[in-house]
């Protein structure tokens, strides 16, 4: 999707179902395996490649994913889905879907088990429950509800570890989400949106022994909750058939807590508000205009506005070509700006023997990470003989990207194994610099 800069959590891409981020907000990114959703639910995945936060906006940064789910009309009946294969792969899917006059049903139930791979011990269990309505409110006005949650467990270690250090991991994830549409007069609807994603994980990882320091069935606690809740308006407006529009504003708040990952037991709240508007103009009929932006202000960091571009030809049906140029931000996660990651050694009865030196800490401001992209395209299409072609060059310019930093010289006294020694240095997240890509 991304062709930049890409990590384990993929900390610079937008994931969204049905126009709901689940991008969270603690440490980046998109837990797969935690959300409640069946693949046979999904209608379509769209895919963004490249900056688009004038649209989507912050962390909209190097690419998009966008997952349609089925319309509950468009799989009214009854679905039973079996399946199990080698290393005890099994899977269970019941979904039914009704309607009537003024509302549609869609709800499905699974139970997911996989043993995992040979040599790993990450076996995955999980319970889901989803549900999509669609409600008629009268003659202009619409109402879908939306909502799920999964309960699961997942099996972390390496069978070849010495000593043994297997464990499990309890995973929670719910999300609710209600999408409004009234249609005006004259061309236009105004949108209204509300979501809550939350997602809590739960583990007791187990710590090798140390003579004289740590003793047999020693662990730490690792739970690590996240929350966010958004609520946004837009108005979609006509103006004649060359011009339309789209203007709107939002408000959200982001709650994580975690005893483990910033040293402090109640939850750490910050809160966010954009506006943001497009412009959408035919000056000719072969030629298209798209203009917007996205202001949005974060409360950690400094606001910052989002625009973007593009000029499209289309002089056939057969070919299209876009010229575009776009500024996107990536807003730093909780775990970059607040991290005092520390782990308390805990005895086989839970009492605490001590705490050890954090493995990060944050040591002051860290400043959106910024990209600015050009873009040249050409789209032709050639049904007669099956044949499409994309192509898409661009270039690109990223500052104050945001990476670990070890404070000191040696990069050997902010390994996690040498913790005990005492040249020992935590790490933390700083802007390390800037990079410029071009590509096709």
């Amino acid at each position: 999707v991304t062709h930049t800069f890409a990590d384990e959590f993929a900390r610079r891409m937008q994931v969204m179902v049905d126009g709901r981020s689940v991008y969270l907000p603690s440490i980046g990114g998109v837990r797969w395996d935690t959300l409640p959703l069946a693949i046979q639910d999904i209608e379509r995945i769209e895919v963004l490649r490249g900056p688009n936060a004038a649209s989507f906006g912050a962390n909209a940064f190097t690419g998009i994913i966008n997952i349609i789910t089925r319309h509950p009309d468009d799989v009214t009946g009854r679905t039973l889905n079996l399946s199990g294969g080698e290393h005890d792969r099994r899977e269970a899917w019941f979904r039914w879907a009704g309607s009537s006059e003024s509302a549609s049903h869609r709800i499905s139930l699974g139970d997911r088990h996989d043993g995992g791979m040979t040599f790993q011990d990450d076996d995955e269990s999980s319970q889901i429950l989803n549900y999509r309505g669609e409600f008629n409110l009268g003659a202009r006005e619409s109402l879908g509800v939306q909502f799920g949650t999964l309960l699961g467990t997942r099996g972390i270690g390496d069978v070849h570890d010495t000593p043994v250090l297997h464990y499990e991991q309890d995973v929670k994830s719910a999300f609710f989400q209600a999408d409004y549409r009234l249609d005006l007069n004259s061309g236009r609807h105004l949108q209204g949106k509300f979501f809550f994603n939350r997602l809590k994980t739960t583990e007791d990882v187990p710590i090798a022994a140390i003579p004289g320091f740590v003793p047999p069935g020693a662990y730490y606690e690792s739970d690590l909750m996240a929350q966010r809740w958004h609520a946004e308006l837009q108005l979609n407006s006509s103006h004649g058939s060359n011009l339309r529009s789209a203007v709107g504003a939002y408000l959200r708040r982001d709650s994580v807590q975690s005893l483990l990952f910033w040293n402090r037991t109640d939850s750490l709240d910050v809160d966010s508000r954009g506006v943001f508007g497009h412009l959408e103009w035919r000056p000719a009929e072969t030629w298209l205009v798209n203009a917007g932006a996205f202001w949005e202000d974060y409360e950690l960091v400094d606001s910052k506005l989002s625009p973007r571009v593009t000029l499209h030809w289309q002089p056939s049906a057969q070919h299209a070509f876009r010229m575009g140029v776009s500024r996107a931000y990536r807003n730093p996660v909780l775990f970059e700006t607040s991290a005092d990651r520390r782990v308390r050694v805990l005895a086989s009865d839970g009492s605490l023997l001590g705490v050890l030196p954090p493995l990060f800490l944050s040591q002051g401001d860290v400043a959106p990470e910024s990209i600015v992209s050009r873009e040249i395209a050409y789209l032709g299409q050639w049904p007669d003989k099956d044949l499409t072609l994309d192509i898409r060059l661009f270039k690109e310019h990223i500052s104050n990207y945001i990476d670990s930093v070890c404070p000191s010289a040696n990069e050997n006294d902010c390994k996690a194994g040498n913790i005990l020694n005492p040249s020992y240095r935590p790490r933390y997240w700083d802007n390390v610099g800037d990079a410029r890509q071009q590509g096709y």
